[in-house]
């Protein structure tokens, strides 16, 4: 059964997946999600769903493979540890069992990115379960350097109020130098440049726009490990 759920303004991705959820009704015991954009692989349900239907986890994401814009061969994305924190997934590739998700209470519908981090933190934060399931594959495809660029800055900006919201220092938003870095060692240099710089304007302004004392994060994490993902 396929629905289309209209809405009258732009939802965000956080906030059209908890709208895809209330329509179900309790209907379903596992919730999985993909993006309207990209393509799942053949038996990317059974793999993602498995660790959810035999009880081995509470909450599970799978990796990315991205496809085109000159590249003969599709580079692996996996979700790391983001921000030198906690288990990071992707929000186009996850699951998670109807009790889990009752207890998170959804998708942060206030976080027009990051959303899914979030709610991977939260998570673990509740003790649950979170598990990476590489077998579990979701084909996206490269955007033009323009949109990237302006992802990029969209990410940074969010990102820093997903540390404000977990009471993070701002010491875990990476440098330039290590987005650079970081981009390069997931074997993506290809515009290591362009889309670095993009996340780190984004994270700029986001810390310039919480300048107030009153909205500033915490210090209490800026004691990263800085050898465990980003």
């Amino acid at each position: 059964m396929l629905t289309l759920i209209r809405a009258r303004r732009p939802l965000g991705p956080g906030a059209a997946r908890n709208a895809g959820v209330a329509e179900l009704r309790n209907r379903a015991e596992t919730l999985v999600f993909c993006d309207a954009d990209d393509i799942v692989d053949s038996e990317w349900l059974h793999f993602i769903s498995r660790a959810l239907l035999d009880g081995s986890a509470d909450v599970v994401g799978g990796v990315l493979s991205c496809h085109g814009l000159g590249k003969k061969s599709p580079i692996i994305l996996a979700p790391e540890a983001d921000y030198w924190h906690l288990q990071s997934l992707f929000g186009g590739n996850i699951g998670l069992t109807r009790s889990a998700w009752e207890l998170l209470g959804g998708f942060d519908g206030s976080l027009r990115c990051c959303e899914d981090t979030d709610l991977a933190w939260r998570a673990a934060g509740a003790d649950l379960r979170v598990k990476v399931v590489p077998e579990a594959v979701v084909a996206v495809s490269r955007k033009a350097i323009a949109r990237e660029f302006a992802q990029r800055i969209r990410w940074g900006f969010w990102a820093t109020r997903l540390l404000v919201k977990h009471e993070l220092g701002y010491a875990h938003l990476p440098t330039y130098r290590e987005l650079c870095a970081h981009r390069a060692r997931r074997q993506d240099p290809s515009r290591m440049v362009t889309a670095s710089l993009g996340q780190w304007i984004g994270m700029s302004f986001g810390r310039r726009f919480r300048r107030s004392e009153s909205d500033s994060p915490t210090l209490a994490g800026n004691n990263r490990i800085r050898d465990e993902g980003m």
